[in-house]
């Protein structure tokens, strides 16, 4: 009863896969990717988002209702391996939780607060994220549908050169190698970490196995994102890369 009270809906576990996705990388992932696979960056992102559909579908093959990674662990391996995997574990997310924040304080200080010191930032965002920690999962999602529902609008209201795009720059289609495809795909695989928050989460969704239609539907809409932007940023910079070619 006490577990229940925690409990939300299956629904909730779009919001929780798009905001575990879609972070500040979004930002700054189509510079690696267009290196590698230039304007077929696109088919890499849906390439890697068809592997996460199948590893998410795993974990919800894998888990109990109210299951956790920790009771896997202890099923399959025993109890002492099992906590040495539960260790590996917490010390995977201890560090993509520390990338996040690395990545974050420095763009935040480089666009917006120049003159403040890294340390402070760190300790502000660390202190706030302890107190909606506290104030349980609920509250946790809560906070993750208001970050979505502010941010995801940004991309349609913002002012773009549409009419000034050449959708033409993105063909040929296909036009590299596997090992390109493969090594693109792999970058991208970084951008969508964190819907593995699912082994944790597992728990504190009522009736957790009919969530997994709404964990798809989240990386469906992860993955739109990830494609809009490419494309779009891809476009923007071959446009002004011409204009300033044909100025010299």
């Amino acid at each position: 009863m006490k577990m229940a009270t925690k409990q939300v809906s299956p629904f909730f576990t779009l919001f929780l896969v798009i905001v575990m996705q879609i972070g500040v990388g979004i930002f700054t992932f189509q510079r690696n990717l267009a290196e590698i696979i230039g304007n077929d960056g696109w088919i890499a992102i849906l390439l890697s988002a068809v592997s996460i559909m199948v590893v998410i579908g795993l974990i919800y093959y894998i888990l109990e209702e109210g299951w956790t990674i920790v009771d896997l662990h202890k099923r399959m391996f025993g109890r002492f391996i099992g906590r040495l995997l539960d260790l590996y574990f917490i010390g995977y997310f201890c560090l993509f939780a520390c990338t996040i924040l690395v990545i974050y304080v420095d763009m935040v200080i480089i666009w917006i607060f120049p003159d403040l010191y890294h340390g402070v930032l760190i300790f502000i965002v660390i202190v706030l994220a302890f107190l909606f920690t506290q104030s349980g999962f609920r509250s946790l999602m809560g906070l993750s549908v208001i970050t979505i529902f502010m941010t995801i609008p940004l991309l349609f209201f913002s002012h773009y050169p549409s009419g000034l795009l050449q959708m033409n720059n993105l063909y040929p289609i296909w036009n590299h190698s596997f090992s390109e495809f493969a090594s693109a795909t792999k970058q991208m695989t970084f951008q969508y970490l964190g819907f593995e928050i699912l082994l944790v989460a597992f728990p504190f969704f009522k009736q957790a196995k009919k969530s997994l239609l709404w964990s798809q539907i989240g990386l469906g809409i992860s993955t739109c994102m990830y494609v809009f932007t490419y494309i779009l940023v891809y476009l923007v910079c071959l446009l002004y890369t011409s204009d300033a070619a044909d100025e010299e």
